[in-house]
């Protein structure tokens, strides 16, 4: 009886038969049905959506970066366009000036009320900046400058100047009749002690078709990027060819390595390059960061002034952070 008893007891108590220490059953864990079935599409809802978050983010970042990069370019050739109609504009003036009775015997003379009463009226509609004009052996004999600010006919003249023209490839060529398959007209640039001066330069002929001197129509770089960032609403820079800033729109233009410089001209023909200037500027408003792409400056008959570089912002979205993206 006692036996019967006790395996009656180890049943309900959980012990095995001679087993001294009774045990004590644990109540089962109960899961509502509702529950079960939820739960694993939770997880698998969760974690597509995860995942798809994933996915989108980067589409969308990726395609933000792209357009960033497409608008980089357009406003590099929008920039180079820009300086072509400038120097079309500049040759317009010129043969205004060329084909102007009266300016070739003028030059010769060096009559300078003459060159000046016969020049300012052209100078003035046509709105241009700088107007030279040189005798048959490169000597400055007028040069008129527009006043900024002022009306449309104020202009200043001298008639000495601190820059050698007969030493400017462009001027020399002129001067020694040479003419090439486009044309007798050159382009090139000037450096006085105020500004960077991009000129153009044809030949004063009279008459008898014997040279007479040389007209110079010309814009300081300054004015020529100023246009270009109004045009684009990006930042401009000149650099010389290795690699100097020589004109910028920006505060403090950053110097392009020799190496980068070198290869901008020698790939001019299959591609240009792009580097970030944000984190390396000296000035930096406001912790803006650019992206600038570089290509060469090519003036008439494409020969290489300099290198020109186009600046734009990045938005935040464009290098979003960790935490942006989450």
């Amino acid at each position: 009886m006692d036996a019967i008893k006790n395996n009656i007891v180890g049943e309900q108590t959980g012990a095995l038969p001679g087993d001294k220490s009774p045990r004590v059953r644990l109540p089962r864990v109960r899961f509502p049905i509702r529950v079960k079935i939820t739960a694993p599409f939770l997880i698998l809802a969760v974690g597509l959506a995860i995942g798809m978050a994933y996915a989108i983010t980067q589409v969308v970042f990726d395609t933000i970066d792209e357009r960033f990069t497409n608008q980089l370019i357009e406003s590099g050739k929008l920039s180079a366009e820009s300086m072509v109609r400038q120097e079309e504009s500049l040759l317009r003036s010129l043969r205004l000036f060329s084909y102007t009775e009266g300016l070739p015997e003028a030059a010769a003379l060096k009559d300078v009320d003459q060159l000046e009463t016969l020049s300012l009226g052209i100078a003035a509609n046509q709105g241009e900046e700088i107007v030279e004009f040189l005798d048959s052996q490169g000597n400055l004999v007028l040069g008129l400058t527009h006043q900024p600010g002022g009306d449309a006919g104020d202009y200043s003249t001298i008639t000495e100047s601190d820059v050698d023209y007969s030493q400017l490839p462009f001027v020399a060529n002129v001067l020694e009749g040479l003419v090439d398959e486009f044309g007798d007209k050159y382009s090139g640039l000037a450096h006085n002690s105020q500004d960077d001066v991009f000129f153009t330069a044809g030949p004063l002929v009279d008459t008898d078709g014997q040279l007479s001197g040389v007209v110079l129509v010309g814009r300081t770089v300054d004015s020529m990027l100023r246009q270009i960032h109004d045009e684009t609403l990006a930042q401009v820079t000149v650099y010389e060819s290795d690699g100097t800033p020589a004109v910028s729109t920006f505060y403090e233009p950053l110097l392009v390595a020799g190496d980068e410089a070198a290869l901008v001209l020698a790939n001019q023909n299959q591609s240009s390059l792009r580097r970030n200037i944000g984190s390396r500027r000296g000035l930096n408003i406001s912790n803006i960061d650019y992206d600038e792409i570089l290509g060469p400056w090519e003036g008439r008959g494409n020969e290489d002034l300099g290198i020109i570089g186009v600046s734009l912002p990045r938005t935040f979205l464009v290098r979003a952070s960790n935490a942006t993206r989450l």
